[in-house]
């Protein structure tokens, strides 16, 4: 994708989140310069116009100051490949280790995507595969916060009860969950114990050692 579209993009955030230039550079520590070069999808400074594209360490700078999903911003800049937009590509099998997931999620496609800190995988799975995946899931201290999408509770690290927003992050920056509003009410006990046990002496949320801990996903190759 072009820089035109991930520049309009942040500027769009920037202006939703109602932060000015100089705001938006004291939270994301850039300057505000390059925030609006960004913006314009060219170097200003160099009277060349040369492009300029963000490398993935600053998009998470706007990811946390803009309280955007990170692994969008990637997408958007190019540093990831959709995988709808690269059919052709060929399929390779890649071992997750369940540990390292923060969420998974399945759209109106059947299109999986295993969601890590910083990347993401994607997979096309027939329902009776998605069964398998959703009970592999539930087994594994995976709960479900929407329709579609699991949370993984060892790596629940702060929970935004007024906006419904499941975090991975104590500082509740980078990715986000949202949860509906009656998951969260049912839910609101083990995300909270969650939250709790995962920030004690950073010890993560207590799971069985009986189950396998392996994700194995058809991923298509970047």
């Amino acid at each position: 994708m072009s820089t035109n579209k991930i520049g309009s993009h942040l500027e769009s955030l920037r202006i939703e989140r109602k932060l000015s230039l100089r705001k938006a550079a004291e939270k994301s520590r850039l300057s505000h310069g390059y925030i609006r070069d960004v913006e314009l999808g060219e170097k200003r400074c160099n009277g060349e116009g040369s492009e300029i594209i963000p490398r993935p360490q600053t998009l998470r700078k706007f990811a946390e100051a803009y309280d955007a999903d990170f692994n969008e911003l990637m997408r958007i800049a190019g540093h990831v490949d959709d995988p709808q937009h690269s059919p052709n590509k060929p399929n390779c099998i890649i071992e997750i280790s369940l540990h390292d997931v923060l969420y998974v999620h399945v759209d109106e496609n059947n299109q999986v995507q295993v969601h890590l800190l910083e990347q993401v995988y994607y997979e096309i799975m027939h329902l009776h595969e998605y069964m398998l995946l959703e009970e592999r899931l539930e087994n594994s201290d995976f709960i479900r916060v929407n329709v579609g999408t699991y949370v993984n509770l060892r790596k629940v690290y702060s929970y935004d009860e007024k906006n419904g927003r499941i975090y991975f992050d104590q500082r509740k920056a980078g990715k986000f969950v949202e949860i509906a509003w009656l998951r969260a009410k049912l839910l609101k006990m083990p995300i909270e114990n969650a939250v709790a046990s995962n920030n004690e002496n950073s010890i993560e949320y207590k799971i069985e050692t009986n189950q396998s801990r392996s994700l194995f996903i058809r991923s298509t190759e970047d």
